[in-house]
């Protein structure tokens, strides 16, 4: 293994939670370590799209359907209404069209 200290943002090594919510900015050869200045996080909710949203608090977990009102990216905090009843919610965006919801 090798490891890489830097005080630089832009090329520590990519967190590997959000490594798989990302997409190369360019071509990166073979072999090649990844730092954080060669991804970017990909957008995984599209305004206006109908996302699954979870609610999990203790022993109680729901999921139901909402409409995204922006566009966003892993960890990001949007707005989201409620078809139903047309209210909005606010959520964290954690995966493809799923955001999570706490009370």
């Amino acid at each position: 293994k090798v490891w890489i200290e830097t005080k630089d943002p832009h090329y520590q090594i990519i967190d590997p939670l959000t490594f798989s919510y990302s997409k190369t900015s360019r071509t990166i050869p073979k072999g090649t370590i990844l730092l954080q200045n060669m991804l970017h996080l990909a957008n995984l909710v599209q305004a206006g799209s109908l996302v699954n949203v979870l609610l999990n608090q203790q022993s109680l977990s729901l999921s139901t359907k909402a409409i995204a009102m922006k566009t966003g990216k892993f960890g990001d905090v949007i707005s989201l209404k409620n078809p139903a009843n047309k209210k909005i919610i606010i959520g964290k965006i954690i995966g493809n069209d799923l955001v999570k919801v706490e009370l």
